[in-house]
């Protein structure tokens, strides 16, 4: 595409258009020009701040992408000389950031010297699409709705400033797990190390273990990371540890439930309730508890073997999600197992949006807007919108939704099979 030609907005496209075909097949007959191939693309769908219309001829891009306001619903293709044969146009809509917000595409047949009329309807999306570069992304947490980080494999490490999702140019080292967002100076990364971004870089921070992190969490002047082989720490005195004051364990799991060759079991979560409650999941059904006045983390017995892989609070109302679609809530000090209707078959992430308002994500596109309806069981809705695994939620507080997940091509162990994606889902 060597260049657009703008036309009028107007209802009266039509005559327009055929006006513009006459016009241009006249002046050709006169100067014996060569005529161009030109489409005349009309676009109907829900108001957009911006678009953009992008054309694909047998499976390549036609660049540059045409760009639009909002109000340019009609609008001319000037195609190359050399380019026919059959192709896509494809139109997408912006609402005031770079994520996709509707989109709507056409087959074309593009015939070398054609002038003709094709419309596009485009239709607003379930949940807005990001464009990022990363591969599968596993963990989200955010200090404002302008102010959101996502982690992942590969290194992927995205801040969100309102607009965009940017790749941090300071990568951090090794792979990327779990992240918790205390300031903007201070952010604490988990995965092959534990790392500190100081608003500036990354820097790796010494600990006791060779264990890989799954987690990292707390509240400021109690920080935990918790990981591989049931490894708990505690940033303390400007140091982690792994022992408490007596030179015991923080770690309650014994040495015949560990599997070395498997890592396992893996601790993959902590949270922190509003009345300074401390809770740690992980493999097997396994719940630890801060017990405060003696100072050490105690086991609580949930009777499954469910890998627990995520804790959601928000106050005091906490949920725990396992992997094989299992949902409790704690009530009264007690872990209450749910009975979820429709019954999801995994569950990667909670998310608690208000008393009245649970979101669970899981495998296959898995997403369940979901309502407590007594102590122990939920009523959802399935709001599922991909087939991509769904493996983090996280919510700004405004009624808003940001899910991450991705897809890994089966053991495949190249970046270029493993792509992640960002949604963002609009109250």
């Amino acid at each position: 595409m060597r260049e657009s030609r703008n036309l009028p907005n107007t209802r009266c496209v039509a005559p327009l258009f055929r006006d513009a075909l006459l016009l241009c097949s006249l002046l050709c007959a006169l100067s014996a020009c060569q005529q161009d191939t030109l489409l005349l693309v009309s676009i109907s769908g829900p108001p957009m701040q911006n678009m953009t219309a992008a054309l694909t001829i047998g499976g390549k891009p036609l660049d540059p992408v045409q760009t639009l306001s909002g109000s340019e619903t009609k609008f001319a293709l000037l195609i190359p000389s050399g380019k026919f044969g059959s192709g896509e146009l494809r139109v997408e809509g912006f609402q005031g950031n770079e994520c996709v917000a509707a989109r709507g595409s056409i087959p074309v047949q593009i015939t070398e010297g054609e002038q003709r009329e094709v419309a596009v309807e485009v239709s607003a999306l379930a949940a807005h699409e990001c464009q990022v570069d990363a591969a599968t992304l596993t963990d989200l947490h955010g200090l404002s709705d302008k102010d959101i980080w996502a982690v992942g494999d590969f290194d992927s490490v995205l801040r969100w400033d309102g607009r965009r999702w940017n790749r941090m140019p300071s990568q951090p080292v090794g792979f990327v797990t779990g992240i918790w967002a205390e300031r903007p100076d201070s952010i604490l990364l988990s995965g092959g190390s534990l790392q500190r971004y100081d608003g500036k870089s990354f820097t790796p921070m010494q600990d006791p273990t060779t264990s890989a992190f799954y987690a990292v969490g707390g509240v400021p002047g109690s920080v935990w990371a918790v990981g591989a082989l049931g490894s708990i720490v505690r940033y303390e005195n400007g140091m982690w540890t792994d022992k408490d004051s007596l030179g015991q364990s923080w770690s309650q799991v014994l040495d015949s439930e560990k599997d070395p060759k498997q890592d396992s079991p893996i601790l993959r979560d902590i949270a922190v309730t509003s009345d300074g409650g401390l809770w740690i999941s992980g493999d097997n059904g396994i719940l630890l508890r801060w017990d405060s006045a003696n100072k050490k983390w105690v086991r609580v017995n949930l009777n499954t073997k469910d890998t627990l892989r995520r804790i959601a609070v928000k106050n005091n109302d906490a949920w725990i999600g396992g992997t094989s679609g299992n949902l409790w809530r704690l009530s009264s000090g007690t872990w209450v197992k749910q009975t979820i209707s429709p019954a999801p078959t995994s569950v990667f992430d909670v998310f608690v949006q208000d008393s009245q308002t649970v979101w669970l994500a899981g495998a296959r596109g898995t997403l369940m807007k979901c309502t407590p309806m007594d102590t122990n069981s939920v009523k959802c809705t399935d709001r599922r919108f991909t087939t991509t695994n769904l493996y983090a939620l996280w919510g700004s507080g405004q009624g808003d939704l940001w899910i991450a997940g991705g897809v890994r091509k089966g053991d495949s162990k190249l970046r270029e099979d493993n792509v992640g994606y960002l949604y963002h889902l609009m109250p």
